[in-house]
């Protein structure tokens, strides 16, 4: 057996016992697997000399101990990047969300540039999987490379899309979250369902810009997308959000039937976290002048 020290550029040591005859691609799997270092992404020095995955370790420890620096590289990875196999790519770029952090801007660069042109939707997924794992949350750079994926033809890709920027953008972003609410009017249920779980992930409770963009969505002419407010609502409201309770009450004013109708389902939504305001904005608008108002509070 051969004791072997790694030490990492952020000066981390690992100790290990490996067994003299095996190879440096053995002790790489070994590294990968207790610091989320790929392989591809390992380069192994031993002095000023770079080890060869085919070499044996005995041939370079002829004391039992052998003492080397790990330099983490994506020249391998970015080379894999380019390949015209999309299996290939989406390897790399799997190798590339292992590593995450680790890889520092170059790696959400390298992701980045996947983007441009790619007309695999396999890969276009890949690469938001990537980006979320290699992009500090608040990366400008990846959040504007994300917002232009929600409109992108595949429904899969665009939900990737809405789960990546609940990771990579920082809490109360306003184009963030319009660009989530916009995503409770997808015509697709599952991209609708991810907006509005990754709605909680990009909002503080309570915000009024938040609770006003969701609102707002009453007034839109489908039926699926005013009946999603409700949830949303109880999302982004605090339990004593007057300014969501004024928001959907205002609707029953409009002449549009539907409107009020998802107005009325959607207060009901609310009504569990503040029952007695609600109660207060509706007698007050029992005591409308028109008919249309009073029957819309009364129900």
């Amino acid at each position: 057996m051969a004791r072997v020290s790694v030490r990492s550029a952020a000066g981390e040591l690992l100790e290990l016992e490996v067994a003299a005859d095996g190879h440096i691609a053995d002790l790489k799997e070994r590294i990968a697997s207790t610091w989320r270092v790929p392989r591809i992404c390992q380069t192994l020095v031993l002095g000023t000399s770079i080890l060869n995955d085919a070499d044996q370790l005995k041939t370079h420890c002829a004391s039992g101990t052998l003492a080397l620096s790990l330099v983490v590289s994506l020249d391998a990875v970015c080379q894999n990047l380019e390949s015209a196999s999309p299996q290939t790519r989406r390897e790399a770029l799997d190798a590339l969300a292992t590593l995450g952090p680790r890889g520092g801007p170059s790696a959400v660069t390298a992701v980045l540039a996947r983007l441009k042109g790619q007309s695999d939707d396999k890969v276009r997924g890949a690469v938001l999987d990537a980006l979320c794992r290699v992009a500090e949350k608040g990366d400008d750079r990846a959040i504007s490379a994300v917002l232009l994926l929600l409109e992108d033809v595949e429904y899969v890709v665009r939900s990737k899309a809405l789960e990546a920027l609940g990771h990579v953008a920082e809490t109360g972003n306003r184009k963030v979250i319009s660009a989530v609410v916009a995503g409770l009017e997808n015509r697709d249920d599952a991209v609708r369902q991810t907006a509005l779980e990754v709605l909680a992930r990009v909002t503080v409770k309570g915000d009024p810009f938040a609770i006003a963009a969701v609102a707002a969505l009453l007034d839109r002419q489908e039926d699926m997308v005013r009946n999603t407010v409700g949830e949303a609502l109880a999302v982004v409201a605090d339990r004593t959000s007057q300014q969501a309770i004024s928001e959907v009450t205002a609707r029953f004013e409009r002449a549009d039937a539907d409107v009020r109708r998802a107005a009325a389902l959607s207060l009901a939504c609310l009504g569990g976290a503040c029952g007695a305001a609600i109660v207060e904005s509706l007698s007050a608008l029992l005591a409308h002048g028109q008919d249309f108002v009073r029957l819309a509070s009364a129900q």
